[in-house]
């Protein structure tokens, strides 16, 4: 059930309005079509979205250039495209495509018009330590396909294949940290060092930006850090405290240092003497392979995958650009809604 219509425009050119209940996206975008045969005005909604803005930002881009079809599934536009474009190609061109189509399985039946580059890049971004340059670049290469032939019929007015970013060189060497591999830290995480890898892989921040947090980033209330460096979108955004790492928080905010995950006399860590001084040697200890730092930070994203978490909770979790907090603030709402996401996990059971 949906409320009233929130802004006044002419008639029949289009709505914003808020729709009832607990929802991620509560305001709705409607648009008129015509008349149907026994003259019942025809209406459509064409999306909805987080914020007010968004939507009203939605509906005017809508008039400046209407598209068609707007619930068409992404599955729906490659069954189409693939009628067209297989035909013409080598069989080899269509295995590459098919392949790279197989990627995109968690969002086969996602609205079309409703995702963005942050989903894709979230996909390049697990593959990238696995996968060869070459197949990340046929991967954007069907994407860009889709959106050159959604945009040829009026189905969505931009690219965003364009934004999909790739490695300068696809890593092989270095892999992420498996299950079995966490479980085993765990077992050591009496050692100061143990507790700052298994915050990194529970919670997505790179080491620099973990090393930047201080207690007043610590939301001890709602349990969450707000932190994150590298870009618009990663900075200063919530990340929940999973269960398993609550009692390493507590014990790091007991220590009173310059920043919150700080070495054990309290003075703040530098990514690189960490990384060579405590990080790798802690891994050898422990009879553990070498793993880049950074790997623990799509470490956390695989696991969030593999959990069944919310694709938007992880993109958001992981700050990618294409979704920023308002105001770089989060509600209660949505606090509770990313420890439902992050609690998904089980490494313990």
């Amino acid at each position: 059930m949906r409320g009233g219509c929130s802004l006044k425009r002419a008639n029949y050119t289009g709505c914003v309005y808020k729709l009832k209940g607990r929802r991620r996206k509560p305001w709705a975008v409607r648009i008129s079509k015509g008349y149907d045969k026994n003259g019942k005005r025809i209406r459509e909604v064409i999306g909805t979205f987080e914020t007010k803005v968004e939507a009203n930002k939605a509906l005017s881009l809508y008039d400046i250039s209407p598209t068609e079809r707007h619930n068409i599934k992404l599955c729906e536009i490659y069954r189409e495209w693939s009628s067209i474009k297989y035909p013409t190609i080598s069989k080899s061109a269509v295995d590459n495509y098919k392949t790279s189509y197989k990627h995109l399985a968690q969002y086969h039946n996602k609205k079309f018009n409703d995702l963005r580059s942050a989903h894709f890049q979230l996909i390049v971004d697990l593959l990238k330590e696995t996968r060869k340059r070459a197949t990340l670049e046929k991967f954007r290469s069907l994407v860009n396909q889709l959106y050159l032939f959604a945009m040829e019929n009026d189905i969505c007015n931009k690219n965003y294949a364009k934004f999909i970013r790739l490695p300068k060189n696809a890593r092989l060497e270095y892999d992420n940290f498996t299950i079995l591999d966490i479980k085993k830290l765990m077992r050591y995480d009496k050692d100061h060092v143990v507790k700052i890898i298994l915050m990194l892989l529970y919670t997505g921040y790179r080491p620099t930006a973990l090393f930047e947090i201080t207690k007043f980033n610590y939301d001890k209330k709602n349990r969450i850090l707000v932190g994150g460096i590298k870009t618009e979108a990663g900075f200063d955004r919530p990340v929940p405290i999973h269960p398993d790492v609550q009692q390493y928080v507590d014990y790091f905010n007991s220590l009173n240092g310059e920043t919150l995950f700080c070495n054990p006399s309290g003075k703040k860590y530098r990514h690189d003497n960490f990384r060579d001084r405590q990080y790798y040697p802690t891994l050898k200890k422990y009879g553990m392979r070498k793993i880049l730092p950074r790997n623990c930070r799509h470490t956390f994203a695989s696991i969030m995958k593999m959990s069944g978490a919310d694709e938007t909770a992880i993109i958001k979790m992981m700050g990618h650009e294409d979704y920023k907090f308002t105001e770089k603030t989060y509600t209660q709402l949505e606090a509770q809604y990313l420890h439902e996401q992050i609690e998904k996990i089980r490494i313990k059971d």
